[in-house]
């Protein structure tokens, strides 16, 4: 695939496959090939990677950094697949040489915590397509979790995996019991964070939502913590973003600038999102904040990945003015 065609506004239709290998190659080459004079040129590729995050790469932007236009990187790359496919990539794990493990059996709570999310995960992954396998997925899980769960165990960890298991197959009651000891107990999974914050959220909204004012403060503080939380850990999701919105848009009064600026990072972190994007802007204008409403729809119009999306940000900009 040309360069100019990968680095398009959107994958071609049918292509996903080759743009997903190329794109492979490209990290490996960008990460771990060296020039012909054996120099790195891994920083120059970060700050493409970088770049890449706020607007799309153009072969100025690629030859600037790496010193090449398409045609020759494209060349370059070709020779690099025999060396990409033939030879691993080894990285130091940075441990010094006369650290000792300990090799020891899981316990059965941790059996049951990375096995039963295992399942979890793996049902949900495969959803509709097979639901024999869904079942199977989920029963497992099911019988490894109750198991420990009856026991009345403390580990954050577990309570996470079986709160997040709990929520998926209905069980909200369970679920925010065990969310609540797991974020209580300090667990580091930003999933248990965001979906606390989410009943936290619908418990505390009226039916009839208005906006401003329909949280009070200390439900508000609560939510906004624990997306705090959930943003401050690994990976990053989108949902924290998306919800941190909602609640702003609800909040005991208008928010000022400084809170909105959370949303900037959502912008930021998912480029490719049209609709984060337009939720973000329609809240900086609603709040009185139109520059920034602006610059957010101008950013995420030139990241864009379809026609579509790039008809809904033009048309908020036409009604802006």
């Amino acid at each position: 695939m040309a360069l100019s065609v990968f680095f398009g506004a959107a994958v071609p239709k049918g292509e996903e496959d080759a743009w997903n290998a190329e794109a492979a190659l490209l990290v490996r080459w960008g990460l771990f090939g060296a020039e012909p004079d054996g120099r790195s040129r891994r920083e120059a590729f970060l700050d493409l990677v970088r770049g890449a995050c706020g607007q799309p790469v153009t072969e100025a932007q690629f030859k600037g950094l790496l010193g090449l236009g398409y045609a020759e990187a494209e060349t370059r790359l070709r020779a690099y697949v025999g060396v990409a496919v033939r030879e691993p990539v080894r990285l130091p794990l940075g441990i010094p040489r006369d650290t000792a493990f300990e090799i020891r059996e899981a316990t059965p709570t941790e059996v049951a915590r990375i096995v039963g999310d295992w399942g979890r995960l793996e049902a949900t992954a495969v959803g509709m397509q097979n639901l024999d396998y869904q079942r199977e997925c989920l029963d497992q899980a099911d019988r490894l979790f109750e198991r420990i769960y009856a026991r009345q165990t403390s580990d954050p960890g577990f309570l996470a995996a079986f709160g997040l298991y709990a929520l998926q197959v209905g069980d909200v009651t369970r679920g925010r019991e065990a969310l609540e000891s797991a974020t209580g107990g300090g667990v580091v999974r930003a999933r248990a964070y965001l979906e606390l914050a989410r009943l936290k959220l619908g418990d505390s909204l009226p039916f009839a939502e208005q906006g401003i004012g329909d949280l009070n403060q200390a439900d508000y503080d609560r939510v906004v913590g624990l997306l705090g939380t959930a943003r401050g850990q690994t990976p990053s999701l989108v949902g924290s973003y998306q919800l941190l919105a909602k609640a702003l848009e609800h909040a005991p009064k208008k928010p000022a600038l400084g809170d909105m600026e959370v949303l900037d990072k959502a912008v930021a972190l998912f480029p490719g999102n049209a609709s984060l994007a337009y939720k973000v802007a329609t809240l900086y204008k609603r709040f009185g904040y139109p520059e920034k409403a602006q610059a957010v729809i101008a950013r995420a119009f030139r990241m864009a990945d379809t026609n579509e999306d790039r008809a809904r940000l033009a048309a908020f900009v036409v009604r802006d003015r």
